[in-house]
């Protein structure tokens, strides 16, 4: 899950929600560039075959250190 609204001024309050986010900066899913960030705890699994279209992607070492920072809330 991607939003574009900075949740650094708010992480504790986030942390206490049980709310976890991660900062991946700009890319192509936001087509005003503004910096965005992943939750680490809320994964979406959509099979490869329901997916019509690739809108933008994470760069591979952004998409990495997601997975890393992310196993620190799986459940």
């Amino acid at each position: 899950m991607m939003t574009s609204k900075d949740h650094d001024r708010d992480a504790e309050q986030e942390a206490r929600a049980g709310r976890y986010w991660m900062d991946v900066g700009t890319g192509g899913w936001d087509p005003r560039g503004r910096p965005s960030e992943v939750r680490l705890n809320r994964l979406l699994v959509i099979p490869a075959s329901t997916v019509r279209r690739e809108g933008a992607a994470l760069a591979p070492d952004v998409y990495a250190a997601v997975i890393r920072e992310r196993e620190r809330f799986a459940g």
